[in-house]
């Protein structure tokens, strides 16, 4: 017991407490510059979190963390020498939340056109089809992702291209088989909304 103790102590020495929040700060920081840089999506069952979404709550809960330690320091030094106003790992905390800021920016702008879908039912062993589907004026697309009941996923497993924004899942106009192994989605629209590249290999192997 003694000599864990000392461990302790020896690492509270090396390790201030005070620097901790200031550290797990930037740790959120650059997770949620990561997370929300790579377009991964978080699905759990039937829900689909994009990625922007954990980028901006990592970002909000560092610049909370960082407030209350901005707090705390101004109280411990009432009464006392003015604390110097701007440090450089102040300075990096901020560049890296304005980074982080902007990424999770351009995640919500990208998904404004959006909507997720997963579709039903699920293949061999929970493997799902998830869908990202999204319009603009006359162009429309979509992205196919295989995943497990609780997953993260980032690379589609087929796309495709649709006229006047027309949109196969939303609109149903969609056949989703299983297999023993592995799933095949086929969207198809009609002679005024074709869909070009509709067939795609579901395959969470």
């Amino acid at each position: 017991m003694r000599t864990d103790e000392s461990r302790i102590s020896r690492l509270r020495r090396l390790v201030p407490r005070s620097a901790l929040p200031p550290a797990v700060a930037t740790g959120c920081l650059l997770l949620a510059i990561g997370v929300g840089w790579s377009g991964v999506l978080f699905v759990v069952l039937d829900q689909v979190i994009p990625g922007w979404v954990v980028s901006a709550v990592l970002l909000v809960g560092s610049l909370v963390l960082m407030r209350v330690v901005l707090v705390r320091r101004r109280r411990s030094a009432a009464g006392g020498p003015p604390p110097r106003r701007v440090t450089p790992s102040r300075v990096v905390r901020g560049l890296l939340a304005t980074v982080a800021g902007l990424v999770s920016a351009f995640g919500l702008a990208r998904d404004v056109v959006a909507d997720y879908h997963v579709l039903q039912p699920a293949g061999p062993d929970g493997c799902r089809a998830v869908v990202r589907e999204a319009w603009f004026i006359k162009a429309g697309w979509g992205d196919v992702y295989a995943a497990g009941p609780i997953d993260i996923v980032r690379e589609p497993s087929g796309s495709w291209r649709t006229d006047d924004g027309y949109r196969p899942i939303d609109a149903g106009t969609y056949e989703l088989t299983w297999y023993e192994k592995s799933g095949r989605l086929r969207v198809y629209g009609d002679e005024v909304n074709p869909v070009m590249g509709g067939t795609h290999r579901v395959d969470c192997d």
